[in-house]
């Protein structure tokens, strides 16, 4: 996870809205949302730059419950990000710990999508456009909206892929497969 990534989301101010996009509802509900205490699986990232020719690739697992949010990438190197009551710590390769303030809303969005939270979503996006197995969203909150020009949300029952598509051209791609 880029750490420019997380400080142009620090920023982000939620303002919640008395009730989600009828639309946005309707093109969320293909996925299924697993309520189950604890969801867990892997993630293959591919980093795209406009200044490279070939992708920066990363993997690891992610966890997520109701009270924690772990994003671990394997490799090329160690790195943990743990959102836990309202604190996020980063851990790298060396095991070295930092607490990093203000990014919890980062990954508390990166949540939301990946358990398809349709309130915290509408918070955050309005719906872009629908294919078959894609939902396209565009954020319209803060720094979100600055970095950001799409977010995609693909996969058949659970989301499967996320498409995340910058204004100045980069792109990343996260494929998730759920245990």
């Amino acid at each position: 996870m880029n750490k420019w990534l997380i400080l142009a989301l620090l920023f982000v101010l939620p303002v919640a809205p008395l009730w989600a996009d009828e639309a946005l509802n309707q093109a969320l509900a293909r996925f299924v949302v697993n309520d189950t205490e604890l969801q867990t699986g892997h993630y293959q990232q591919e980093k795209y730059f406009k200044s490279l020719s070939q992708p920066m690739r990363s993997q690891g697992t992610f966890r997520v419950s109701r009270d924690e949010f772990v994003w671990q990438q394997l490799s090329p190197i160690s790195n943990t990000l743990t959102l836990s009551q309202g604190t996020l710590i980063n851990t790298d390769y060396r095991n070295k710990q930092q607490v990093i303030q203000g990014a919890d809303a980062f990954l508390n969005l990166l949540s939301a999508l990946l358990t398809v939270q349709s309130q915290q979503i509408a918070e955050f996006f309005t719906l872009s456009d629908v294919t078959e197995h894609c939902v396209k969203l565009t954020p319209h909150q803060g720094a979100l909206s600055e970095v950001f020009a799409l977010v995609t949300l693909c996969g058949q029952t659970q989301v499967e892929k996320l498409l995340l598509d910058e204004h100045n051209g980069n792109r990343t791609d996260i494929r998730l497969q759920f245990k």
